[in-house]
């Protein structure tokens, strides 16, 4: 199957991501932007806790749409993840050791959480490199940006 016949198959699916995928593309058509350019996908979630099912269906449903829109267009695409580690902890997660440790930094920003894994000094560092590995292993192509370093960033050209 070549890729003009995957396409027909793409224009006539019911399926979910193939929907939505042609309800951007003709979002994209009626605003006369510019089809050469790359067209951004985005995704986030907070990294509360080491990675899980809610995790790879944050970031999967974003991929399967993304690949379905190139399948429709061809078009050129980029998946950005946004880890947003600045949110406060809403709940101790189950999945880390020493739950009691946690519990007076509910409603704190993550980056502020220490690390009951005691590998570096807050909880957020010592997970990111779990959750980068999550994230290859769903798609190679995605880039990550961690609300700390976008923040501090922000401020540095501001002052």
């Amino acid at each position: 199957m070549d890729n003009s016949d995957l396409k027909k198959i793409a224009e006539k699916s019911n399926s979910w991501p193939f929907v939505e995928a042609r309800n951007l593309r003709d979002r994209l058509v009626k605003s006369n932007i510019d089809n050469q350019k790359v067209v951004l996908f985005e995704t986030g979630y907070g990294p509360s806790g080491l990675p899980h099912i809610g995790t790879f269906g944050e970031v999967a449903r974003t991929s399967v749409v993304q690949h379905a829109f190139q399948v429709l267009t061809g078009r050129q695409t980029k998946l950005i993840c946004f880890s947003d580690d600045m949110d406060g902890l809403r709940k101790v997660p189950e999945n880390v050791p020493q739950q009691t440790l946690l519990e007076k930094y509910i409603n704190h920003p993550l980056t502020s959480v220490p690390d009951p894994l005691k590998s570096l000094i807050v909880l957020v560092l010592t997970i990111m490199p779990n959750y980068k590995a999550f994230l290859i292993i769903i798609v190679l192509n995605t880039s990550l940006f961690q609300q700390l370093i976008v923040t501090k960033m922000v401020n540095l050209i501001m002052h």
